[in-house]
Parts: C-alpha cells; structure tokens; sequence
C-alpha cells in the first residue's frame, strides 16, 4: 500500500515541514496533489516551501506561488515529462488540456463560505449596537439622575435656609435686635454660605455629567476599533478561506485527471 504524504514527511524526520505547509492556506493541498501526481515529497516540498515564497522556479517556467498555478503547472510538467505516450492518450491531452476555471473556482468557494461569514459579521454587528444602545441608556439615565437629584438637593437647602432666616429674624425682633446691625451679619453669612452650597451642587452635577460623557465617548472609541479590527480579521480569514477552497477544487481536479489518464493508459 502506498504511503502518504504525511506519512513520508514524518518517517524521515520532516514533520517540521510538514507543519509549515498546513500553516500556508492551499499548501497542504498543493503538495498532496504534487506529491500524488510525481511521487516525489522533495518536489511537493520545494513547489510549496521553495525560495521562502514568491516566484518559484519549474522548468523553463517561473509561476506565481499561489495554489492554483502550482497545481496546474506541476501537472502539466508531470504530464510532458513522464507520460511519453501517443494514440488515445495523446489524443485526450490535445482534446481536454488542463486548466482550470479560477473565477468560477472562487464564485463556487465564496457561494458556500460567504453564509459563514455573513452569520458571524451579523452576530458580531448585533452585540456591538447591543453594548452601544445599552452604553447611551445608562448614561442618559445616569445623566437623567444626577440632574434630579441635584435639583433636589438644591430645593432642599432652599428651603431650609428659609426656614432659617425666618428664625432669625424672629428671634432677634425677640430679643429686640432686629434692626441691628448683628441680624443683618449673620443673615448675610448664612445668604453666602447658601449660595456657596448650591454653586457646589452644580458643580459636582457638571463633573458627573462630564464623566458621564467621556465614558461614552471612550466607549464609543472602543467599539469603533473593535468595529474596524474585526473587519480586518474576517476580510483576511474569508480571503485565505476561499482560497484554501479554491486550491482544493484544483486538487480534485487534478487528481481527477490523472486518474482518467491513468485509466486510458491502462487500456492502451
């Protein structure tokens, strides 16, 4: 039974590179459809991993170090160089060359990743204006509540230096004071203090609302980010996706290929 191509990378210690392949989208594929087509791993291997990227030099010919080009060219070249072959199977070259339909490989691939990546991009949307809507109603709300409770506190202290001025005045028209200059000190300082305490009020009711509004801001920054970073992320993750698609497509091709010529050859 013949080894695979994973099979052959680990008994001769190259499980690195093997590592090295998967971690390039379509590598895997490319060097198993060049491994199966040539038999030869150091092939696979140096179309795939091959001048660390780039073009990558076969033949007479320098091709874009992508899957699909790969996988044709190779073919191809397996094709030209190992099967010296006339009649039917000539006849099958000339009638059905390979190539490979790349726009329609990708319209295929995209078809079926695209409802993925739509699904999650609406997921990620839906919590983003969820913690959005909920940020701008907390602090509404915040907002909302300190003004209330300012406005009542201010009410409150009104009411009570009143209520102490009209003491004041009653006890010192009591003790017959109340044209003195006396009474008019002390209603002047507790005026003052009054004015003092609501200016404080109102101050402290400013500081919270304006903090109210930077974290609202901040956060807005935040998800605006958050936002743009994961566009990014999906926009790469959906590019190598249908990629890694699109090289596998090819694979199947062009095993399929070879197993049709394999099949005339025998019959020859």
């Amino acid at each position: 039974m013949a080894k695979s191509f994973d099979q052959v990378l680990a008994e001769t210690g190259r499980q690195n590179l093997l590592d090295e392949i998967r971690s390039r989208p379509g590598g895997i594929e490319q060097a198993i459809s060049i491994f199966n087509a040539t038999g030869s791993v150091d092939q696979a291997i140096n179309n795939v991993l091959g001048g660390g990227g780039g073009n990558v030099p076969i033949g007479n010919q320098e091709i874009a170090n992508n899957p699909v080009d790969a996988i044709m060219n190779q073919v191809q070249q397996v094709i030209d160089e190992q099967l010296k072959i006339s009649g039917q199977a000539s006849q099958f070259l000339k009638d059905n060359p390979f190539a490979i339909d790349e726009e329609l490989a990708r319209k295929s691939a995209e078809e079926r990743l695209d409802p993925f990546f739509q699904a999650e991009l609406d997921d990620f949307t839906e919590g983003i204006n969820l913690q959005r809507q909920r940020s701008e109603e907390d602090e509404s709300r915040l907002q909302q509540e300190l003004t209330t409770s300012t406005d009542t506190l201010i009410g409150r202290s009104r009411r009570r230096f009143q209520q102490a001025l009209q003491a004041s005045k009653e006890g010192f028209a009591g003790a017959g004071l109340f044209l003195s200059g006396r009474r008019e000190r002390a209603e002047g300082t507790a005026a003052v203090e009054q004015q003092e305490s609501e200016q404080d009020l109102a101050r402290r009711k400013g500081l919270g609302i304006e903090e109210s509004k930077t974290r609202q801001t901040r956060l807005k920054q935040d998800i605006g980010l958050r936002e743009r970073t994961f566009g990014r992320q999906q926009k790469a993750a959906r590019e190598t996706a249908v990629q890694t698609d699109v090289a596998r497509q090819a694979t199947e091709q062009a095993e399929n290929r070879r197993l049709e010529l394999a099949q005339i050859i025998g019959e020859q």
